[in-house]
This record gives C-alpha cells, sequence and structure tokens, in this order.
C-alpha cells in the first residue's frame, strides 16, 4: 500500500486519506511442458522483482519485471504471465510518480484479465481496485468510483464480507466519496473497512492504520481535531511497529498528523513532524519524486503560517522545480 498526501484543499483531495495497492502475488501455473522452462524463468524474474519491491528498490523491481514482460510474451501476449506482470509494473510506476503510465499497463491488464477470467473474476477485481488506486493519485475522484465499485462488488461476492481484501475496496471507495464531498458514504465504508479489519487481520494490522487516517481525515473536516490527533496517534504506532520508523507510511502519519496540528494552529509541533516527514521521504523516494514535492508545499504551507516568508519560498520553488521536471519527463 501507498499513502496519500495533505495541506490541499479538502474539495480537491482530502486531509490524510490512504490509498491501498496490491502488487499481484505469484502464483505457479500448470503450464504446457514446452513452456515449462520459459515459466521457470518468469517466475524467478517475477520473484527478484517482488524482492526489490517490498525493499523499496523500485529501479531494480523495475528492471526485473520489464525482463520478466519479455519471458511473459513469449509464453503468450494475452497468458496470465502477462497481465500479472503489467499489473506489478504498474505498482513499479506508481512509487516513481508516472501514474500515466501505470494506468496503462493496468488497462492493458484489464483487458487480457476479462478476455481470459471473465468479468467477475477475483484477479479482475485487484487490477481494478489498482487502476482506482491511480486514478485517485491523479485526482481524478469521479473516475475513480466505477472501478472501485465493481472491485467491490466482486470481492464482496466472492470472497465473503469479513475478507481483508474486502476492507482494502471499502477503504479506497470511501476516499473517492469523501473527494467528491459525500461524506456519509465514505464514513460508512471506512467504519466497514475498520470493522472488517477488526475481525479478519487483527488491531495491529497495517490495513488497521490505513482506515484510522482515512476517519481521522473526516473527523478532521468537521474540526473534531481531538478525535483525528487520537486515530492518526494509534495509526502511527501501528505503522511504527509493522514498518519501521523511516517507512513512507510512517511518512503519511506524520504529514497527517501535522496537519492536524496545523489547523489546531500548533504550528511548532506541525513543523517537526512535517520536516520528519519529508526527511523519510527523501531518504526513501529520492530527493525528486513527487511525493517529496507533496511534502515540500506542505511545509511551506506551515513556514509561511510561522512568518517564515523566506524559507517558505525556498520550499515552494523546490516542490515547483520537482513538479515541472516529473511532467517534462
Amino acid at each position: 500500500m501507498r499513502a496519500m498526501t495533505i495541506f490541499v484543499p479538502a474539495s480537491a483531495r482530502p486531509a490524510g486519506a490512504v490509498v491501498l495497492w496490491m502488487i499481484v502475488a505469484l502464483a505457479l501455473l500448470v503450464a504446457p511442458a514446452a513452456a515449462l522452462a520459459q515459466v521457470t524463468k518468469w517466475e524467478a524474474l517475477v520473484r527478484a522483482g517482488n524482492t526489490a519491491y517490498q525493499k523499496g528498490d523500485f529501479r531494480a523491481a523495475q528492471q526485473q519485471y520489464e525482463t520478466a514482460l519479455v519471458e511473459a510474451q513469449r509464453i503468450g501476449k494475452d497468458s496470465k504471465e502477462v497481465a500479472t506482470t503489467l499489473n506489478n509494473l504498474a505498482a513499479v510506476d506508481r512509487n516513481l510518480g508516472e501514474f500515466a503510465r501505470a494506468k496503462q499497463r493496468l488497462s492493458e491488464a484489464l483487458v487480457i484479465q476479462e478476455k481470459r477470467l471473465g468479468r467477475g473474476h477475483v484477479e479482475v477485481a485487484t487490477t481494478l481496485n489498482n487502476i482506482g488506486a491511480v486514478l485517485l493519485e491523479q485526482r481524478k475522484f469521479a473516475d475513480a468510483v466505477a472501478p472501485l465499485t465493481r472491485a467491490l462488488d466482486i470481492r464482496d461476492r466472492l470472497l465473503g464480507a469479513d475478507h481483508p481484501d474486502v476492507a482494502m475496496a471499502a477503504n479506497n471507495l470511501g476516499r473517492a466519496h469523501q473527494a467528491l464531498g459525500r461524506q456519509a458514504q465514505a464514513r460508512y465504508l471506512y467504519e466497514r473497512a475498520l470493522v472488517t479489519v477488526q475481525k479478519s487481520l487483527g488491531t495491529d494490522h497495517p490495513y488497521m492504520a490505513a482506515t484510522l487516517n482515512n476517519l481521522a481525515s473526516l473527523f478532521s473536516a468537521q474540526n473534531n481535531l481531538v478525535k483525528a490527533e487520537e486515530l492518526i496517534r494509534e495509526a502511527l504506532k501501528i505503522d511504527e511497529r509493522a514498518y519501521g520508523k523511516e517507512h513512507p507510511q510512517v511518512a503519511v502519519d506524520l504529514n497527517n498528523l501535522g496537519f492536524v496540528y496545523r489547523k489546531a494552529k500548533r504550528l511548532a509541533e506541525a513543523e517537526a513532524v512535517a520536516k520528519r516527514s519529508l526527511a523519510i521521504n527523501e531518504k526513501y523516494f529520492g530527493a525528486n519524486h513527487p511525493e517529496v514535492a507533496q511534502n515540500l508545499e506542505n511545509y511551506a504551507v506551515i513556514l509561511r503560517e510561522l512568518g517564515r516568508a523566506a524559507e517558505a519560498e525556498q520550499a515552494a520553488t523546490r516542490a515547483q522545480q520537482i513538479r515541472r521536471s516529473a511532467t517534462s519527463g
């Protein structure tokens, strides 16, 4: 799963909302004898890519998956292997801030899966979830509703209401509705996700932290800052135990906590957590990633409110340079 950022108008991007993403797990396939060597090589490449991905080495993961895609296409252009590899390449693209390319890969994977498996298969739901996640990152909230609704419907029907993948779909769909101003629908979906995670995974799972963050964003929008802070702090504890103190998900929690502090005019505390969030994302993603640009924009807002206009301008200018570079690239 990957995180949202904050300090933007609620109508454009809900503060604190978290996107849940699935990297496709490698499944062993029954293949014709003539294709066994190719499948084995593909499996090894995907496993290597998954390992690099989990370590946060996205360029290495991309290289492994690109090579795996060549092997998969030799097995068959409409094979399960091609769809799986495209999905995982899209996950890398998303982490590198290359959202348009991620969406294109996922759309190609969806065509293959629907052709092979039908429109109501659980693997189709995974790709629909991931398409919705990319659209959320692109702030195309209205466009995200349809694929995320389909993903939730498929998972509900095939997996049952208490499955963690249902919670994932409910969380993401809730985020889309929240961004569109549908607060009651968003709260229903977040609370449903919370109950599902508690039943299926327990209260210490990262999905719980994601749902707590999303609920906190609703409370923050309603100016219930005490409750919002309580939920984010609980999420932060969960994520620090799960990932360690220097993971991007921890950066999201800190960023969201900073949003609440800023809204409560606790600016010194807001600055401290914003700086820590920025440092985590710079280390993890590199200095020129869109996630870092969002951190810098958020930090600039705090600096302006602290009366440090020159520092704020410096942070904002650096964020603009990153945005321009990403657009031109």
